[in-house]
Order: C-alpha cells, then structure tokens, then sequence
C-alpha cells in the first residue's frame, strides 16, 4: 500500500516522542530535589575543602530557583511532546505541525540531568521522520478520511 511507510514513519515518530517526553517527565522531581539537595550539598563541599563555604546572600535561593525554573522548563516540554505525539497518534487537525514542534522542541533541551545526547538524537530522528514525502499527505488524508472513526492509527 502507498501510504503504509507513511504510516510506520508517523508510529515511530509517536514512540519516539513519547520516550523523550516521558524522559522529561522524569526529570522534574530530578531536578526538583537538586534544588532542595544542591544548595546544602555545595556547602557542605566548600567547609571541608580548603575553600572558604558559600556565604554569598541570596546564593541558596538562587540554586533553588534556578532548579525549580528548569523543572518547570522540563514539565512544560515534556506536555508539549506528549500533545504532539498524541496529535500525530490520533491524526486530526494540525497533527504534522504539532509533531513538528514536539521534534523541535526535543533538540532545545535547556536541563541536561539524564542525557542531553538522547533528546537531542531523537528529535532529529524524528524530524527525518516527519519530512519524509509521504508523510505530511498521509496525515492530512486521515484527517480528511476520519469523518466516521475513532481516528487511531492502526
């Protein structure tokens, strides 16, 4: 059949996207507790070292918050690669585009705590993925041919 590459291409590209977002759904409480662990941790290293300890005002704040803005950075990706792997896996209307900017959204990594290499790698993958010819009609044919299903790819 035309469209069955087409199809494989869009079920690997909804793998793909659900591995990285689940990724980044497990590293918010990761980075959760290295803001609440970081700061006390870099104190405890500078006191038994030759280093004077971090008496910086403000300094564990700032630890935690910026811990807390990535865990927030990696909560909100993490749902936008989710919607754009759903989006892809059901069809419907500007599914390409959503799972385009899940992809692209996988190679903006700004928190590193698992592996940067692997979100980076899939979103490039699934960029590929969703360029191929074939594609970007297939899914605007099931869009169209949807009128009476459930709207899951098979």
């Amino acid at each position: 059949q035309p469209g069955d590459d087409a199809r494989k291409l869009v079920n690997v590209a909804v793998i793909l996207l659900y591995v990285v977002g689940g990724l980044d759904f497990i590293g918010v409480p990761i980075l959760i507790a290295y803001g609440v662990f970081a700061p006390e941790m870099l104190k405890m290293n500078s006191a038994t070292a030759s280093m004077p300890a971090m008496t910086m005002p403000g300094f564990s704040s700032m630890v935690r918050g910026l811990f807390i803005f990535l865990a927030c950075i990696s909560l909100l990706q993490g749902v936008l690669k989710m919607i754009g792997a759903t989006k892809l896996h059901t069809g419907g209307r500007g599914a390409w585009g959503w799972g385009l900017a899940a992809a692209i959204a996988c190679c903006l990594e700004l928190e590193c705590y698992l592996a940067c290499v692997v979100p980076l790698t899939l979103g490039i993958i699934t960029i590929v993925l969703l360029s191929k010819a074939g594609v970007r009609p297939y899914l605007a044919g099931r869009r169209a041919g949807r009128a009476g299903g459930d709207g899951a790819i098979s």
